[in-house]
């Protein structure tokens, strides 16, 4: 049965009030989901996920859907987050922030102070952009590294006066942040950054005793649209490419990829290996050296 949400636009007009439908939520702590903590504190929560409308970060939310009372879920496409939170068993705030806009982050911040106390900040908005660096534009190249990699950062930074001990963030890395795939140079530079700061925010909160969980996911191929969706060079064969991706690449689909997410922020892994060719990518580096070339995907 539909539940009433709330969505807000990117001027944060209230648009509808999320009711939460009790009877679902039970039903939904009592299934087999390995998503809900029965010995979570009784005091409401809720989680944060970015790039919600689909692809992993909807599964995202369907997986942890038993585990908040209340979910926070932003991204662009608003038609698409408000049919997905119509579906939830959970409370819903839906908001259709872009990621890279100056008031990002005041809006984000709005969001997080109307909601129960922020518990996980899922970062999961992301693009791709397919094309070598000569016949790539330079707007496109930088997008993908303004909403993947600085939209990662913006988000964390906004959310991490709200988050208190035992909280968690997981950031999407990729399997390939450390693999020269050609045509990709700009999603490899966001996933490596993404990484990268990731990695150093763990050492930095385990520094301060802040008792903070901080994940970097690295995510392998996936059945998403994010190829698909994303840009192309003008040279790109578009269908060719996305053929070869689905055929190649990508082996796992995304509530796979999502479980593995929940299940290594749940138990604090500061890397998650969602996807068993991110193993596979990671010995590659390991053995053969960071920034190996692999095949054109």
């Amino acid at each position: 049965m539909p539940v009433k949400h709330r969505l807000l636009s990117s001027g944060l007009r209230p648009i509808r009030q999320a009711q939460s439908r009790s009877h679902l939520r039970e039903r939904q702590r009592d299934s087999t989901s390995n998503t809900f903590d029965r010995n979570r504190p009784e005091t409401a929560r809720s989680a944060l996920i970015t790039g919600a409308a689909g692809g992993i970060g909807s599964a995202l939310a369907w997986q942890v859907a038993g585990t908040y009372d209340e979910l926070v879920l932003v991204d662009t496409d608003k038609d698409s987050l408000n049919t997905l939170a119509e579906k939830l068993p959970c409370r819903t705030t839906v908001a259709a922030l872009d990621i890279t806009a100056t008031d990002y982050r005041s809006d984000l911040v709005k969001l997080i102070e109307k909601s129960p106390p922020l518990d996980c900040v899922f970062t999961f908005a992301g693009v791709m952009h397919t094309g070598t660096i000569r016949r790539s534009t330079f707007e496109d190249l930088v997008r993908v590294i303004d909403i993947n990699l600085i939209g990662t950062i913006a988000t964390v930074h906004a959310c991490l006066p709200y988050l208190s001990p035992g909280s968690s963030i997981v950031t999407a890395s990729s399997a390939i942040e450390s693999i020269a795939v050609p045509r990709h140079a700009s999603y490899v530079a966001s996933k490596a950054g993404v990484y990268g700061f990731t990695r150093t925010l763990a050492n930095e909160l385990a520094h301060e005793g802040a008792g903070i969980r901080v994940s970097a996911a690295l995510i392998g191929g996936v059945h998403t649209d994010i190829l698909r969706n994303g840009s192309f060079a003008e040279d790109e064969d578009r269908a060719g490419r996305a053929d070869s991706f689905d055929r190649r690449v990508a082996h796992s689909s995304a509530e796979d990829i999502a479980r593995a997410i929940v299940h290594g922020q749940k138990r604090g892994s500061r890397v998650i290996y969602a996807g068993a060719d991110s193993r596979v990518a990671a010995l590659l580096s390991r053995t053969l050296g960071r920034y190996t070339q692999l095949p054109c995907i």
